[in-house]
């Protein structure tokens, strides 16, 4: 139970807008609880699919988009600063609440939940601890540990989601390994080749790990965009 108590005071600890805020856990090994935000809006793909009819605007979505992947963006350079590596990044684990802000969650959670299921004889289902094999960087699948640039990596697949509403890659677990490796999912049909947001994608998912742009650089160039949308939409 060290290690689960030890992620418990860490992730007490982070308190940011786009950090899940959370409460406590219970650590009973029959009934394993992790008490967290409650986040009306679901996870962001949700959100973004459920958008009032009268922000169906192109400009409108294009903003609410990325609006949501710098509050990403931002959300990861905190947990960067904090020498914190997210390791699970994905649309599904990143909720939206009632401001509406999107927060990165369920990063920790996992393996937490596996060490407590462990303490009990009754077998607990497998959890994945780390990372998602769709999302995960190439370099993992050559024996690297995750990182911060990992983190980017996911990231740039993770803004693509929110621009295509779909998962990266409609393939199988085989076909995928080989795609991650060589390639990487097409540019969306709403962002044109020489888009600002295209162009970041691109960079966070380079096959280089030191080519990757850091969170900090991410989070500044989409807030550049996101001021100079709004600024266009005033206009």
């Amino acid at each position: 139970m060290g290690r689960s108590l030890s992620l418990v005071s860490t992730r007490n600890k982070l308190r940011h807008p786009n950090i899940l805020f959370f409460y406590g856990v219970c650590v009973d090994p029959t009934l394993p609880l992790v008490v967290m935000e409650y986040c009306k809006y679901g996870n962001v793909l949700s959100y973004l699919r459920n958008r009032p009819i009268q922000t169906l605007n192109p400009n409108r979505i294009q903003l609410v988009n990325s609006s949501k992947a710098y509050d990403i963006a931002r959300g990861i350079k905190y947990l960067h600063d904090q020498k914190i590596v997210h390791s699970d990044l994905k649309a599904v684990n990143i909720l939206v609440n009632s401001k509406p802000q999107a927060v990165l969650a369920d990063f920790g959670l996992s393996s937490l939940l596996q060490d407590i299921r462990t303490r009990s004889r009754t077998a607990g289902g497998n959890i994945q601890n780390v990372g998602t094999p769709y999302w995960t960087a190439p370099e993992i699948y050559n024996g690297k540990r995750m990182t911060e640039k990992s983190d980017i990596y996911s990231m740039g697949l993770t803004i693509w989601e929110l621009f295509s509403g779909e998962p990266p890659y409609q393939v199988d677990l085989l076909v995928n390994f080989v795609l991650i490796l060589n390639g990487r999912p097409e540019r969306p049909s709403n962002l044109e080749e020489d888009d600002e947001i295209w162009k970041i994608i691109q960079k966070c998912w380079d096959s280089s790990p030191e080519l990757r742009p850091s969170a900090k650089e991410v989070q500044a160039n989409i807030g550049r965009l996101c001021s100079d949308s709004i600024e266009g939409n005033s206009g």
